[in-house]
């Protein structure tokens, strides 16, 4: 497998004149362009850039679920790292990973970074676009030292996600730190694919066995979930679930164990240990239900993926190990969302889907409401 990171730099020397273009819209607007403007850009310069193309050949890095074509070009770090204009904004985005770093290392809580913090040297800038900016670059980065995100028209917050934070410790300058998310990213890779480390002859040398899981012909997505909000979370994600991954299977019981079926067979057998991948609706109370975290435990143990879906409850208060091992989304967070959604219909070889609608959004608001 070649080096992303050396990937990103071939893709950005291809279409610099791209990236630069966008890197100052976003320095302009606060968003990345979308392609179309990009595009109507190019063509009354130089019609020979197709902008679609280039987005669409961004080196993907493991795990990373985006869509077939997307609209926009968003960069990461490893792409502003080439670019000499980036430099300044570069340097406050690592004075967030530092502050991250401390503030794990300290006796603070809750474990944050913010825009009050002193993140730059320039202070014309304390309140001003560059952080800003920072905040709309950090967000997007994964793994990173950070999880969930928040921002108001006058501050923003970053969460310090204790799984990822300490593997940071001692960075300081942008080529480390994609150099330490490649580690990590490989890191997972193994641990999803099944490799299981054999010591050699030579106890300096590792190898790796591949024990790697391949889906059943009729993939199952399992939806663990207790009673109230939980379940009324489950039954709204579940038809959301069901048309954004054609030829899954959204094992919900008992909406999916049929009249004159064998409940044991078709909860256990067919649907949990025959599943692919778990949802876990997680709140006060189903964290603590022994059944969803039996459910839990025996697809993670499979090695297949994992997805928490915290509705009113923080990662922090779930007992248990999972949320060290299992990165999870926050049902509050629209983005974060739909960044879960798209890492299932990647999973599952859906090389497209949709995000989120407001009427979507909505019901699931809704069913958590009315399950308090």
């Amino acid at each position: 497998m070649q080096d992303s990171a050396a990937e990103a730099k071939a893709w950005v020397e291809r279409n610099t004149a791209l990236v630069e273009a966008a890197y100052q819209l976003f320095l302009v607007d606060g968003a990345w362009p979308d392609v179309i403007s990009l595009q109507r850009r190019f063509d009354r310069t130089d019609g020979d850039v197709e902008v679609q193309r280039a987005v669409d050949a961004k080196p993907r890095v493991a795990w990373e679920a985006r869509p077939l074509h997307a609209d926009s070009l968003s960069l990461q770090l490893r792409h502003l790292m080439w670019l000499p204009d980036a430099s300044r904004l570069i340097g406050v985005c690592m004075q967030a990973v530092q502050r991250a770093v401390e503030s794990y290392l300290s006796a603070d809580d809750p474990l944050t970074v913010t825009s009050e913090d002193r993140l730059t040297t320039f202070p014309s800038d304390r309140h001003s676009g560059l952080m800003l900016r920072a905040y709309e670059v950090l967000k997007l980065e994964h793994p990173s030292p950070f999880g969930d995100s928040s921002r108001t028209d006058t501050r923003w917050e970053l969460q310090v996600d204790r799984r990822f934070v300490r593997r940071f410790r001692g960075v300081t300058t942008v080529t480390e730190f994609v150099a330490r998310q490649d580690e990590i990213r490989a890191e997972m890779s193994r641990e999803n694919l099944g490799m299981t480390p054999v010591l050699d002859a030579d106890p300096e040398i590792h190898r790796y066995e591949f024990s790697m899981i391949v889906p059943p012909a009729d993939p199952v997505l399992f939806l663990s979930w207790a009673k109230g909000t939980s379940k009324k979370v489950a039954n709204a994600l579940k038809p959301i679930l069901e048309s954004r991954l054609p030829g899954v299977e959204v094992f919900l019981s008992p909406a999916s164990v049929e009249p004159g079926d064998d409940p044991s067979r078709r909860l256990f057998d067919e649907g949990l240990l025959g599943s692919s991948a778990l949802v876990v609706v997680l709140t006060e109370a189903s964290a603590v239900s022994p059944f969803v975290i039996w459910e839990t435990a025996a697809v993670w143990g499979s090695r297949k993926l994992v997805i928490p879906v915290f509705v009113d409850i923080e990662p922090s208060s779930v007992p248990g190990p999972i949320t060290i091992k299992v990165q999870g989304v926050h049902m509050g967070d629209r983005d974060d969302m739909d960044r879960g959604i798209e890492r299932l219909a990647s999973y599952f070889g859906v090389a497209h889907t949709l995000m989120l609608t407001d009427e979507e959004y909505g019901t699931l608001e809704q069913a958590a409401r009315e399950g308090a």
